[in-house]
């Protein structure tokens, strides 16, 4: 997938994320480099925010599933990118929900077996409390992902 850079730079102006630009062309240049990302490609942006929807907006064939743990993250995207499919989940976190009603060590990703081509985990594992929760994401991302996908 090739994402024209003056596109990209009026896409993210429009959403006051200039700041996350240079960190985005990053990425998409990683992918492109290893065939990561392509056109009609199934992403799964697991802790998602709103950056790297801002940038698949830009090739209308890749299907994005953004999933996070911020409720209000999910619900402002659903409203700018609907489009894609926003996925929230209720988990459990010290730090980001406390007051969650779901076990992370144990929860399933609401996402069928090998469905991504891509998986995007931009900040996930910085945000994970223990070694078996990030242990048990490596064991879900390793049952949605596609085999040859990328991670």
């Amino acid at each position: 997938m090739k994402i024209d850079p003056d596109e990209l730079k009026v896409v993210y102006a429009k959403r006051n994320m200039s700041a996350k630009l240079r960190a985005t062309e990053w990425a998409l240049g990683l992918w492109e480099k290893y065939g990561a990302l392509n056109s009609g490609d199934t992403v799964v942006d697991l802790g998602c925010g709103e950056r790297y929807a801002a940038a698949m907006s830009l090739d209308p064939t890749i299907h994005y599933i953004g999933f996070d743990v911020n409720q209000e993250s999910i619900e402002t995207c659903t409203q700018v990118y609907p489009q894609y499919r926003w996925l929230y989940a209720d988990l459990k976190n010290d730090m980001y929900n406390p007051d969650g009603k779901i076990e992370p060590r144990t929860f399933q990703f609401p996402i069928d077996d090998h469905t991504a081509d891509l998986v995007i985990c931009a900040s996930l594992f910085t945000h994970l409390e223990t070694l078996e929760v990030a242990q048990h994401y490596l064991t879900e991302i390793q049952r949605i992902i596609k085999p040859g996908g990328h991670l």
